[in-house]
């Protein structure tokens, strides 16, 4: 531990150990709490829990033997958007899709709120 830093009794690590800096949300993709409930997101996400990956990169329409292949030329876009139309995998580097993490159908994504398919 840094000197100043504190351990507190919610195991969180901190300059000061007080009732509002305890941290109750799980920080998702690297993120870190750093209290009150918020957390600190690592590049390329954000959300209140760092929940929405904004990453942009390469879509591929094809996948054979672990290797991405059908780059979409000019196509920058992110892995919801690639992976919810016609992309096998995306990224890099590159990452399958997982057709079952995408509530909507293909060709359709989750409006901004998360609530429904557009």
């Amino acid at each position: 531990m840094r000197p100043n830093q504190c351990l507190c009794p919610n195991r969180q690590i901190a300059p000061t150990c007080f009732p509002g800096n305890s941290c109750q949300v799980d920080c998702q993709n690297g993120g870190r709490c750093v209290g009150q409930n918020r957390c600190s997101c690592m590049y390329g996400f954000g959300g209140p829990k760092c929940e929405n990956d904004l990453r942009t990169g390469p879509c591929f329409t094809q996948l054979s033997n672990y290797q991405c292949k059908g780059q979409l030329i000019g196509v920058v876009c992110t892995k919801a958007l690639c992976c919810a139309t016609i992309g096998k995998a995306w990224g890099n580097p590159c990452e399958k899709c997982q057709t079952e993490s995408y509530p909507c159908r293909r060709g359709y994504i989750l409006n901004a709120q998360g609530n429904s398919c557009q």
